[in-house]
C-alpha cells in the first residue's frame, strides 16, 4: 500500500478500537503559517470534514499550536463549554464535535503535525490506557512523516547524483542497470551482511534468496523498461536470516532526452513493526468485540433467569 493508505488504515483501526467517531491526521507548515488535514476516517453516519480543513491558519489557535509544539496533547472534554466567540469553537462546533483529543507528531526538529479523535454522538473522556495507546500511534505516525521527508530529500540529492545519506535508517541504493548495483548506503549493506565494496558494481542476483531471484528481476526489468516509479512491499531475509517486511520505492532517473533510464534509486523502509502493530490492534479490536458480545449474552441470560 502507499504510505497515505497505510496512514488511513492506521487511524481507522485505532478509531474503531477506541470507539471514536472521527480520526484524522494534520500536517503543520509553520513557514506558511497553516495546518492541513491530510487523512481522515469517519464512523458510519458521521460526516467527513477533510475538505473543509485545508490551509487553516495556525494563528487562529495559538494556545492549541503552542501546546503541540511543546509536545503536549490537547483535550477538549466539552466543546460547548468553550466561549462561543472564540475561533476554536467556531471551527469545532459546525463539525458536530462534542469532545476531542489531539496528540502532536514530534521529531527531533520540532512538531510535524498531530493526530486527533473526535466524539460526535456524545461527550466523552479518554482514559489513561487509551491515551497511552494514542501516544504510541502518534510516535508511529511521526516516524513515518520523518521518513517521508527524508525520502523527498533523497530524491533531490539523487537528481544531483550526490552522496547517499548514511545517517538514514532507510536502505538506499542505486541500480546502474536492471542487473547491477551502483552505490549502496550503510543500512542496505548491513541488511545484506556484506561490506559495501563487495556489493557495489556486482550483480543484484548474487544477494537475492534463490526463491526470489526471478520475481525481483522481473520488477527491475519492468521499471527500466517502463521508466515509471514502482512501489512494492516484500518479505526479505536480513543478514541474520530474519524475515523483514520492506516497503520499497524504486524511482527511475531518465536521460536528458527522456529516451532511456540512466539509473534507478531504491529506498526501502523496514515496516515489520508497523505490520505487527496493525495485526495486534486488529486482534485487540476483535477481542474487545468478542468480550462485549459475551457480556451482552451473559446479561441477557441473567435477565431471563
Amino acid at each position: 500500500r502507499s504510505r497515505k493508505c497505510m496512514a488511513r488504515l492506521g487511524i481507522a483501526t485505532i478509531g474503531e478500537l477506541i470507539n471514536a467517531d472521527r480520526a484524522y491526521l494534520f500536517d503543520y507548515d509553520f513557514a506558511a503559517g497553516v495546518m492541513c488535514n491530510t487523512n481522515e476516517w469517519c464512523a458510519s453516519g458521521v460526516a467527513p470534514q477533510i475538505h473543509e480543513l485545508q490551509q487553516v491558519p495556525v494563528d487562529l489557535f495559538p494556545s492549541w499550536v503552542e501546546a503541540h509544539r511543546r509536545g503536549e496533547s490537547v483535550h477538549v472534554p466539552r466543546v460547548d463549554a468553550l466561549p462561543h466567540g472564540e475561533p476554536l469553537w467556531q471551527i469545532l462546533a459546525p463539525q458536530g464535535i462534542q469532545s476531542l483529543i489531539t496528540l502532536p507528531l514530534m521529531s527531533p526538529n520540532g512538531c510535524l503535525g498531530f493526530v486527533g479523535f473526535d466524539a460526535v454522538r456524545h461527550e466523552r473522556q479518554w482514559g489513561s490506557d487509551e491515551v497511552s495507546l494514542l501516544r504510541v500511534l502518534a510516535e508511529l505516525f511521526a516516524n513515518f512523516s520523518m521518513r517521508r521527508m527524508m525520502e523527498q530529500r533523497l530524491r533531490h540529492v539523487s537528481e544531483e547524483r550526490g552522496m547517499l545519506l548514511d545517517t538514514m535508517d532507510a536502505q538506499v541504493y542505486y541500480l546502474t542497470n536492471e542487473d547491477t548495483y551502483g552505490l549502496v548506503n550503510r543500512a542496505h549493506a548491513e541488511f545484506l551482511g556484506f561490506p559495501r565494496e563487495q556489493i557495489e558494481n556486482q550483480p543484484r542476483d548474487l544477494f537475492c534468496p534463490p526463491n526470489l531471484v526471478d520475481g525481483l528481476r522481473a520488477i527491475r526489468r519492468r521499471i527500466f523498461a517502463a521508466g515509471e516509479p514502482t512501489h512494492e512491499q516484500l518479505w526479505l531475509p536480513n543478514s541474520r536470516g530474519e524475515q523483514r517486511l520492506l516497503d520499497m520505492r524504486l524511482t527511475p532517473k531518465r536521460s536528458a532526452d527522456g529516451k532511456c533510464v540512466e539509473y534507478v534509486v531504491c529506498v526501502a523502509h523496514d515496516v515489520t513493526e508497523m505490520r505487527r502493530l496493525q495485526e495486534h490492534l486488529e486482534r485487540a479490536r476483535d477481542d474487545a468485540q468478542a468480550a462485549a458480545k459475551a457480556k451482552s449474552l451473559f446479561l441477557a441470560n441473567m435477565s431471563h433467569e
